[in-house]
């Protein structure tokens, strides 16, 4: 069986042999590298950004057990099988090593005998921090987080209790970043689940020591600079709106890159509360009437007093004898219409508003008055209040934007290596291409060995010499080939008289 498989590789041609042994070096080399890559385990990452003290922790235990593992990132991630990562992190987590995590509230799962009063504090504390990291690490952006609380203890002299203080050390995620609202959000969270801790004294740190809570909250409410920042954002996003409303407008007419529109808002943002009375006619709601009538009889003469008894004389009022007396009082209610308004205006109404559009190329006075009036209507513009608006025409500047050199050449580290994409990209079509005329050259039918000649043939000997009549009757056939060629009609008309003649 060898002998006759040789004998049938002895009968090869060598281009057959060349390309059978490439063909089988390339397949040795194919399935001595996907056989392993094939059948290896995959890692997993079971820790990553670990601290050296944790990844030293992990790794012993890791030895211990007789898990397989690998380093990377420098020693600070921890690699494990992905058939079994979910086991070893569970095992981990009970024997108490996993990295940068802590006890909460689980250390008083076990009553522990003999505890004193400041260690008992002391596990409140430290549970009640770990709670507060487990929760603030749940926000997308924070990789990391460390919680500080001070608790001072409690004093019998309500003047001498001191308010709780608290200090937030997080760690943002690559490219990622906290919005105003998220850092309030870790304030008020400490600040709920610590007792007797007030806002202000809640301090967010970031890890480059920037302190993000400065501005955000002061004394419990927003602070003036959080306020103005928020009613920037407010008044960026109306005009932004206004903007590419404009925008949108102008090039469905003009077309694209037409137009510029600018928008400048002036927003109120003070909260206004009025109260209106107002009072109606009214009408009757009740009428009472009383009338009392007396009359006078002749009773004793003269005056009363002092006057009637000294002696002095005295004279009589004539009518005074049978007087009659009468009064009339009436009492009228009137029920009064009232309406009360109470009036809350808002905080950003709209005090002024000022556009400017600018059009590509020259407008007529009329083209500008129809693009002016589009705009106010569009927007909104009133007149009494004090709005102004500007349209101009006049040409773009067409020239393209010039690219600073430094925006322009890419950084070295983090080019992508085109050059060597190329290389490998020529250096595979020669290889292919050699390859496939090895195989065409392989296919093509052999011909039969020509015996090699010992001795050399002269040239006079294959091919005869001619006459001298022969070169002279081939010089002539080869000048009237040439005139034939070269002038056409003149050779038409000699053949034709060489007809005519015989």
């Amino acid at each position: 069986m060898v002998k006759q498989v040789w004998g049938k590789w002895q009968e090869l041609p060598a281009s057959r042999k060349l390309i059978i042994v490439v063909m089988a070096a390339a397949s040795l080399l194919a399935l001595a590298f996907f056989v392993p890559w094939l059948t290896r385990e995959e890692y997993t990452p079971l820790f990553t950004e670990l601290d050296p003290k944790n990844a030293s922790a992990v790794v012993e235990k890791l030895k211990e057990n007789g898990i397989p593992y690998r380093l990377a990132a420098e020693g600070t991630s921890i690699l494990v099988p992905k058939s079994q990562v979910y086991d070893i992190r569970i095992q981990l987590a009970g024997e108490g090593v996993l990295t940068d995590t802590g006890l909460g509230f689980e250390l008083f799962d076990k009553s522990k005998l003999g505890v004193t009063d400041f260690e008992r504090r002391l596990d409140y504390q430290r549970a009640l921090q770990e709670e507060l990291r487990r929760t603030i690490v749940q926000l997308e952006e924070i990789e990391r987080a460390r919680v500080h609380l001070v608790l001072p203890e409690r004093s019998v002299f309500v003047s001498e209790d001191r308010p709780a203080s608290a200090a937030v050390t997080i760690k943002l995620k690559p490219l990622a970043s906290l919005k105003p609202a998220q850092i309030e959000g870790i304030i008020y969270l400490v600040s709920s689940s610590v007792e007797n801790l007030p806002p202000e004294n809640v301090k967010v740190i970031d890890s480059s020591g920037v302190v993000l809570s400065d501005g955000v909250v002061t004394g419990g409410a927003r602070s003036p600079a959080w306020q103005k920042m928020t009613q920037e954002e407010i008044r960026r996003s109306f005009e932004r709106d206004l903007e590419r409303r404009i925008q949108d407008m102008l090039e469905r007419i003009l077309g694209p890159n037409r137009a510029v529109a600018m928008v400048t808002a002036e927003l109120d943002f003070d909260a206004v509360e009025e109260s209106v009375v107002e009072y109606g006619e009214g009408s009757i709601l009740s009428q009472q009437e009383s009338q009392e009538e007396s009359t006078g009889g002749g009773g004793a003469q003269g005056p009363a007093g002092i006057e009637g008894n000294i002696g002095l004389p005295y004279y009589p009022e004539t009518g005074q004898a049978g007087e009659t007396y009468s009064r009339t009082d009436i009492i009228t209610n009137y029920l009064v219409d009232q309406i009360e308004r109470r009036v809350i205006q808002a905080p950003g109404r709209l005090t002024r508003l000022s556009t400017a559009v600018v059009v590509d190329g020259l407008l007529s006075n009329e083209e500008t008055e129809r693009i002016t009036q589009i705009v106010q209507t569009a927007i909104g513009v009133d007149a009494l209040r004090g709005d102004q608006i500007s349209v101009v025409s006049m040409p773009f500047d067409a020239r393209p934007e010039a690219i600073p050199e430094e925006m322009d050449r890419e950084p070295e580290e983090g080019r992508f290596p085109w050059s060597w994409l190329a290389a490998s990209l020529i250096g595979l079509a020669l290889l292919l291409i050699v390859l496939l005329l090895l195989f065409r050259r392989g296919k093509a039918p052999q011909q039969e060995e020509i015996p090699a000649v010992e001795t050399p043939v002269p040239v006079r000997q294959i091919v005869p010499e001619l006459t001298e009549e022969e070169k002279i009757h081939k010089e002539r056939q080869k000048k009237i080939t040439d005139i034939a060629r070269e002038k056409p009609e003149e050779a038409v008309q000699l053949l034709r008289t060489w007809l005519s003649e015989e």
